[in-house]
């Protein structure tokens, strides 16, 4: 009876002894899985370091290549000047020739005839290296995602809009009864993959109707006497607050997609509209406010900045500096890298 107690007791022991291992081995088993997850972190941040390494590459050769257009830009500046020395001195000395006919005929006519003939073949030369110059800039502009100063255009704009400067950067309704009236720009958002192309305008005067006014993006096939919005392939943001054209959860539909009970706006007031050209999401802003327009995506390709106007005597003005705005926007978003760096607002 003594022996089997002290059996009992000795193989508690060795139990208790088994136990005690298994909780230090516990233990050292949850210390290894927590380094597991400390290296796999350690992983996630180095995989996040390389990506923010290839993104800091791609940005300075971008930059580089801005820095050779505007180079570029630069030498057709000194072609133009240069071009218009030559007008200047081909004109004068057309005058110097017709004084000569009058005064003095024979060989010193046929030698200024000769120096004319020699100048207007060198700037016929220089204009045709310029015009050549000129596409092969306007196509690396578009392959950097920058575009001239945009202005309206009046050939792809209705007969009852009227544009006022010279810069063309003004529009009035001016027809005689409320109807839709657009216009679109000169020319299109960039066809490459980064940056945001944005234009901003202001709302100059406006009838004290919701509906009067649309900013947005649209083809040139879109009729000139329809909304942008409404009329398929275009995007708009509506006085009213009312976005058009992304078919989003939760959109209404009355033949095109829409979603009421945005931020409305009013006189006074400046517009924004853009485009994330890396992810094709589409930007509103009222007054420098970035409104929500997550997951609205455009998908047509080759669009214009549009405006329609719908009451006589509704007048808006695009900002002057959205050219520079779009080129430092460029630069701001290709640094928004994960949890690196935040972009909260398209206004700086």
């Amino acid at each position: 009876m003594i022996m089997n107690w002290s059996e009992k007791t000795k193989q508690m022991e060795l139990e208790l002894e088994s136990i005690k291992w298994m909780k230090e081995e516990m233990k050292e088993m949850k210390q290894y899985m927590e380094g597991m997850k400390d290296m796999q972190q350690l992983k996630e941040e180095l995989k996040d370091m390389k990506q923010l390494k290839e993104e800091m590459k791609d940005m300075k050769q971008y930059m580089e290549e801005m820095k050779q257009s505007m180079e570029e830009m630069h030498e057709l500046h000194k072609i133009e000047c240069e071009k218009y020395a030559l007008q200047t001195k081909i004109i004068e000395l057309g005058q110097k020739q017709q004084k000569a006919v009058h005064e003095k005929m024979g060989a010193n006519q046929k030698k200024q005839q000769q120096s004319i003939d020699q100048l207007q073949k060198s700037f016929v030369k220089l204009s045709d290296g310029q015009k050549e110059n000129v596409d092969q800039f306007r196509l690396k502009m578009d392959n950097l995602g920058l575009i001239p100063q945009n202005k309206w255009e009046p050939v792809v704009g209705h007969k009852d809009l009227a544009l006022f400067g010279t810069e063309r950067l003004i529009v009035q309704h001016t027809g005689i009864a409320p109807a839709n009236r657009s216009v679109l720009a000169e020319w299109p958002i960039p066809k490459n993959h980064f940056g945001i192309f944005f234009f901003e305008v202001n709302i100059v005067k406006k009838q004290k109707h919701l509906a009067g006014i649309a900013i947005g993006l649209a083809p040139k096939q879109i009729p000139l006497g329809d909304f942008v919005g409404c009329y398929e392939g275009t995007y708009a943001y509506q006085s009213s607050g009312t976005f058009w054209g992304h078919g989003v959860e939760g959109c209404s539909s009355d033949g095109r997609p829409y979603i009421s009970g945005k931020l409305a706006f009013e006189e006074g007031d400046v517009v924004g509209c853009g485009v994330n050209l890396a992810t094709r999401q589409i930007v509103y802003t009222v007054n420098g406010q970035r409104l929500d327009t997550a997951n609205m995506l455009v998908t047509c390709a080759d669009l214009y900045p549009c405006v329609t106007l719908y009451h006589t005597g509704d007048k808006i003005e695009a900002l002057e500096d959205d050219r520079f705005l779009l080129l430092l926007k460029a630069i701001a978003i290709c640094f928004s890298i994960n949890h690196f760096l935040q972009i909260s607002s398209i206004k700086s």
